[in-house]
């Protein structure tokens, strides 16, 4: 082969090198921006069992009565 083929060869490999790693890039960015919209969901959802936690907690329990 001629260094001319080598170097195209190279070039291509690189290439397709290059190309995969923006596709990974891409899907690392997708995940991140997932993870985020989870996180804030989560957040969202916990905040909102602790409020009806402390709902429930500020309800008085009926009062018992005395018997005579």
């Amino acid at each position: 082969m001629s260094d001319e083929l080598l170097q195209d060869e190279r070039i291509a490999r690189f290439q397709r090198v290059i190309d995969r790693l923006e596709q990974v890039t891409k899907q690392a960015n997708d995940l991140a921006r997932m993870a985020a919209e989870l996180r804030h969901e989560a957040g969202e959802s916990i905040r909102l069992v602790e409020s009806a936690a402390r709902a429930d907690r500020k309800k008085k329990a009926p009062r018992k009565r005395k018997r005579r």
